[in-house]
Order: structure tokens, then sequence, then C-alpha cells
């Protein structure tokens, strides 16, 4: 599991970093390509689907409308008006077929001339055969849908045919009235206007993605080089810099804030530099030995008089190095008990340095980090100096301070 997740997080490191100026046109320009790839994997299908809905009304209104005026013309003897009325309705592309059937499926009249006096099953039809006999028998239309070998739509009507004999009587029989209509002929004629409208779109949006490029690359990125450029300078120090940008835009508020933050690092700096001269003046010219130990009980500082009695390699040693038992002894049984207390001790030690044996009263107390508590630390500098009338005192983390004053 651990290693996964090492592997995942290795894997993010190695994405490189990409500019936020240019996150905001790519990203219309991906909303372009999903809006012509979603016009066609998802509103496409649902088009169709409403369109096979409304051909599916249209196709029966136009059965009944020609049910109506079949059984109209017929009623007044008039086939070629019958056929007048077929041409006229054929006349949209999209009519592959109209036929109107007597009983026996012999054809009365159709828009192809040529259809006229052949039987349905001449015909090129690929609906089921056993539709149009169905629709005679229930006296009600029937819609079929048909995908192989042709995608058509195909509608049947039962219709009243009045014939007169040449004794003038009347006989009725009922037929049938057959449309048929090619579904990609109709479909496509929509489909490439809405298609069209979808591809201007996108090539409208991914126009502007490249105009918004240009503009941020130009007014954005320009601006946002002056502030990392600046921040490049404050990461290596430079704190002189100033980010010459103005503006009231956020642009302009961050290099403002900056500019401000780069006054209070210099005030800082300065003010830092002038407590450390004080403070190594101090430690200069003070008579006594000052120096500091971290936990361990290693030398990390100490003033001019200390290295005059232990030599300037006394730094980064122990106790243990530079004087003898059991005195050495005696020095860190104080210390531990400074760490342990937490609070100043004052004593009276006796060791001999370069062999003579001097008396010392000594003021050893604890340095406090921020927290309050004493931490192991290489720091060898102070951070934080302040003064008392009594002793000087370095806030520094894991370290404590001694002072010793030649008793005698």
């Amino acid at each position: 599991m651990g290693v996964c997740i090492w592997q995942v997080f290795s894997m993010i490191r190695r994405i490189p970093v990409f500019s936020l100026r240019r996150s905001i046109p790519l990203f219309i320009l991906g909303f372009a390509l999903l809006l012509m790839l979603g016009s066609h994997l998802v509103l496409k299908p649902f088009v169709t689907q409403l369109f096979y809905q409304t051909a599916e009304a249209n196709l029966m209104h136009t059965l009944n409308r020609l049910q109506g005026s079949v059984e109209y013309l017929l009623d007044r003897d008039d086939l070629e008006g019958v056929q007048r009325e077929i041409a006229s309705t054929a006349a949209h592309a999209e009519v592959k077929h109209i036929l109107v059937m007597d009983a026996s499926m012999h054809i009365l009249a159709a828009a192809n001339l040529n259809d006229i006096g052949r039987h349905l099953d001449q015909l090129p039809l690929h609906l089921d055969r056993r539709l149009p006999f169905q629709v005679m028998e229930m006296q009600r239309p029937e819609i079929q849908l048909v995908r192989r070998l042709e995608h058509s739509l195909y509608g049947l009507i039962p219709v009243q045919l009045l014939f007169r004999d040449e004794a003038g009587g009347e006989e009725t029989e009922t037929g049938l009235i057959l449309l048929e209509l090619d579904l990609d002929q109709s479909a496509q004629q929509g489909w490439y206007r809405l298609e069209g409208v979808f591809i201007w779109v996108s090539l409208a949006i991914s126009t502007l993605a490249v105009l918004l490029w240009i503009w941020s690359e130009w007014f954005i990125g320009r601006r946002l080089t002056l502030i990392t450029d600046a921040v490049d300078k404050i990461r290596e120090g430079e704190l002189d810099t100033q980010v010459a940008l103005k503006g009231q835009d956020e642009l302009g508020v961050i290099a403002a804030a900056l500019n401000h933050m780069l006054d209070s690092l210099r005030s800082s700096r300065d003010e830092l530099m002038r407590t450390h001269a004080q403070m190594d003046s101090i430690l200069r010219h003070i008579p006594s030995m000052v120096y500091i130990k971290n936990l361990q009980g290693i030398y990390t500082l100490g003033n001019k008089r200390f290295y005059s009695y232990f030599g300037e390699d006394a730094q980064g040693k122990q106790v243990f190095d530079i004087l003898e038992e059991p005195y050495a002894a005696e020095i860190k049984s104080y210390d531990d008990e400074v760490i342990r207390t937490g609070k100043p001790l004052q004593f009276e030690s006796s060791f001999p340095v370069d062999g003579v044996m001097h008396s010392w009263f000594m003021v050893k107390f604890p340095l406090f980090d921020d927290q309050g508590s004493l931490k192991p630390s290489a720091q060898l500098l102070p951070t934080s100096p302040s003064r008392s009338a009594m002793n000087i005192c370095w806030v520094c983390p894991g370290a404590y301070l001694s002072m010793r004053r030649k008793a005698s």
C-alpha cells in the first residue's frame, strides 16, 4: 500500500507545472471540442429519436389527409384527381413510394406511373408482407420502421374504394394506401443544418480562445513575468528588489503587497544587523567570559575572553575536551541541573587554566525557544538578543548560556 502511494506521488511530481494564464484559453478550446464531440455522441442520437417521433406524426397526418382525399375523389369517379394528389404529395424528396391499392393488392395509382397495374409483391419494398392484410383486417393504420437493407418508415391506412359499373351500380371494397419515407434523406437535411450550427459555434469559440490566448500572453503574461522575476530575486536574498508594476487589478494588488513585504523585510534585516552588531560589540568587550552550549554540551559560541583562556578551537568541543577530571565532571553536573530544572544557577567553582588554579563565580541559565522549551539545535548565532541588568541572554533554541567572573 505504501509503495503504491509513493508511486502515485512520484507520478504527480513528474507532472510539469502548467501556466495558469494558458489554462483559461485551453479550457475554452477544450470546451469547443467537447461541444463538437457532444453534438455527435449525445445530441445527435437525441435529435434522431425526436426526428423519428416527428416523422411518425407527420406520416400519420399525411395518411389521414390522403385517405380523405382519395375517398372523396373516387366517390366522384375522378381517378386522375387521385393521381394528381399523389403526385403532389410525392414531390417531397423524402417520399419514396405512394401507392393506392385495391383489395387484391394491385396498384390503382402511384407516384411512379410505371407501377400502376402491378402487384405489390412486384415492387422492391422491405416491409412485412403480412402487414397490409393486417391493416385491412383490423381497419386501422399501422406504421413500421425498417432499418434492414434500408432506412425507411412505412405507413399504411385502409381506404374505401367506390366503383361504378356500366349499368350505374356502385360497388365498395376496402383498399389500401401505402406511403414510404426515406428517413436518411429526411434526417440529413435537418441534421446537416444543426451540425452546421454546431460547427460554426465551435469555430467561433475556438477563435475566441485563440484571441484570449494572445491577449493573455501579451498583457497578463508580461505582468506575471515582472512578479515572478521579483519573487525569484527575493528567494535569492535580493531584498532591494522593487516590483515595478502598478494597477487596480489583482496583479497590481499582488505587486503592491510584495513591495510592502519587501519594505518590512528590509526594515527587519536592518534592525537585525544593528542588534547583531550591538551584541557582537558586547561579547567582544565584556570583561567576563560568556559562552553558549547546546543540549549535548558542545560549545557553540563564546566571546573574546572565553577564547583567550581556552583557545579559538574550543568551539565545537565539550567541557571534557578542555578541562581535566574532576573539574569537567563538576561543570557537567551543573549543566545537567540547569537543563533539568530550567532555572538559573549561581555557584562558585575552581579549576586550573594553563596550570594555574583559579576560582570562578559562575551564572548559568537556560535559553528557551518561542514555545518556552529547550530543544537541541545546531544554531550558532543568536536570533533574538535582549539585555537585562544582571546578565546577557540569547533566546537561542536548544542552548544555555554561562557567565563566568573570576572570583580570585
